[in-house]
């Protein structure tokens, strides 16, 4: 197998990206604070600071490839290595998710005026130093100005009633099995990819939780 002269390069970026730690201030606690309270809090704030710190890592890496000139399969393997290493999530989500969507991600990354800070910035709150122009405030002059507002028609004697059924945020699964794992992000960090009730590799005895609903009960429901 023919060696890539980039490898022992971005083996010591990996390591030098991995030595980044993030810590949470501990503060004294008065006998009254609510420590479990507290706890979930500082779990959630280091879960997103450790996430902001896996988008850097992974874009850092993707950037410094690129610049390398490495081939599609070169940054594929190394998003999803890193994705396992940091935990990010489950194996199988961390193989698949560069394999449906690297191309575009690759793209941005090698063709975008953008560093990490701002890509992940714009992937996540509170990370990097991203500015969202959909929230700034635009003026834009129309030509002519604006044109009056006129009131919608109304029939006066409408000929017959249309009756309208409105189904709204209906999410359907077409890949969803029966008697399959219903909770199965619990083995990740992160949990933030994973859509359960498929045939994913067991972990655990499934139960009613985190499921889109199968196309076969949406026909029912509405056959009802």
């Amino acid at each position: 197998m023919r060696q890539l002269p980039f490898l022992p390069a971005v083996v010591a970026l990996f390591l030098v990206f991995a030595s980044v730690t993030n810590s949470t201030p501990v503060n004294r606690i008065s006998p009254a604070f609510d420590l479990d309270k507290l706890l979930v809090s500082n779990r959630k704030e280091a879960a997103k600071s450790t996430l902001c710190t896996a988008c850097k890592i992974i874009v850092s890496g993707l950037k410094f490839l690129i610049d390398q000139q490495a081939p599609e399969e070169v940054l594929i393997d190394y998003f999803s290595k890193t994705c396992k290493a940091l935990e990010i999530e489950q194996d199988h989500v961390c193989d698949s998710l560069p394999q449906k969507f690297g191309k575009e991600v690759f793209y941005v990354v090698e063709h975008g005026m953008f560093t990490s800070d701002e890509i992940c910035g714009a992937l996540m709150s509170d990370c990097g130093d991203f500015v969202n122009p959909l929230e700034e405030n635009w003026t834009i002059p129309i030509p002519g100005g604006k044109p009056p507002v006129k009131p919608w028609p109304t029939s006066v004697q409408p000929k017959s009633t249309l009756r309208v059924l409105h189904l709204s945020d209906i999410h359907i699964d077409r890949q969803y099995a029966v008697g399959s794992e219903a909770d199965c992000g619990e083995d990740t960090y992160f949990n933030l990819y994973e859509l359960c009730c498929r045939n994913y590799p067991p972990t655990k005895e499934a139960k009613p939780s985190m499921c889109a609903i199968s196309l076969l009960l949406k026909q029912k429901g509405l056959e009802a």
